[in-house]
């Protein structure tokens, strides 16, 4: 029998019944702007559509009205998800010869940018919940102890929210690293969705965070792939922009960036109707979830360790 094709396969896949529990978010709904997306529309920087690495009419006003729609400074279009972000952030804030705070919990990426960066690190360890078997915060205490023990550091990299949801007190730990000198890059990856409804937390640009970065695919209506960053401050998007032209392709797909586009203008226009309903049926979700014998529900639970909250499900 032959071996099927890759994309006989995604066709067999999404012609099929199975409920889609996993990203992207956009969980096969075709949206307008998803739907439209065909080999057709894939080119390249020709006139008329405007270049990535150097943007200046439709991808540049369209990341404006990014960072207007997430309260940012400077917001950029990333096409290789997170991990690029991460990787150009720790490159643009780090300073040579000093020392990354880590958390312990990071995504591989942020091990991946402190080995080519050839940095000296400090781990911050966050709080281990026994009864999940979960990292949980990264509280502001645990930050403090980092820096004492630390030989001149110039970049703390944290999760918040972390893949399980928890979310650590950013507004405090921005606070106290600043106050030391320390620029903050925030993986934010897991929420992107956050400050557009008050059933979720804010979003961590509000912390003063230096970057943040967040996956668009992750929990929002966009291809596999798709992320974006916000910069807090022109000198450090001057760094994070030589950056990305590092560790980013110089050939973006442009059906990755009309798919960025499009969500962004759907946050703008349609966002807070939906996710008011998503938020309501959230809510219904978690108050039949408690009905069910095998499956534990936390509520905005507090952790022992009193800095984090949660906002998820454990099996």
């Amino acid at each position: 029998m032959k071996e099927k094709e890759l994309w006989e396969r995604l066709t067999a896949y999404s012609d099929s019944d199975m409920l889609p529990m996993h990203m992207p978010g956009h969980k096969r709904k075709e949206t307008a702007y998803l739907r439209a997306l065909s080999v057709k529309q894939d080119v390249t920087e020709i006139p008329g559509f405007d270049n990535l690495h150097h943007a200046q009419s439709v991808l540049r006003e369209s990341m404006k009205t990014a960072a207007r729609v997430f309260g940012a400074k400077y917001s950029r279009y990333l096409v290789n998800g997170s991990t690029g972000g991460i990787l150009a952030g720790m490159y643009a804030l780090y300073r040579p010869g000093t020392t990354i705070l880590l958390a312990r919990n990071c995504h591989m990426s942020a091990y991946h940018g402190a080995e080519l960066l050839r940095a000296s690190v400090t781990y911050v360890q966050p709080h281990y919940d026994k009864e999940t078997g979960m990292f949980t915060a990264i509280s502001p205490d645990a930050v403090r102890d980092a820096i004492q023990k630390s030989d001149t550091p110039s970049l703390l990299v944290l999760p918040s929210p972390t893949y399980e949801g928890v979310v650590s007190d950013l507004d405090a730990i921005c606070d106290l690293a600043h106050r030391n000198h320390i620029a903050v890059l925030v993986d934010a990856a897991h929420g992107a969705h956050f400050g557009f409804h008050p059933a979720f937390p804010a979003n961590p640009v509000a912390s003063g965070a230096d970057i943040v970065v967040g996956s668009l695919h992750k929990t929002l209506p966009s291809l596999t792939g798709t992320a974006i960053a916000h910069i807090a401050d022109k000198a450090t998007l001057r760094d994070f922009d030589h950056a990305l032209e590092i560790f980013e392709t110089s050939s973006p797909s442009y059906l990755f960036l009309s798919s960025i586009d499009g969500c962004i203008h759907y946050l703008s226009k349609n966002g807070k109707t939906d996710i008011d309903q998503w938020a309501q049926e959230l809510t219904l979700l978690r108050a039949e979830a408690q009905k069910l014998k095998n499956l534990v529900v936390y509520e905005k639970y507090s952790f022992p360790d009193a800095s984090s909250s949660f906002h998820g499900f454990r099996i």
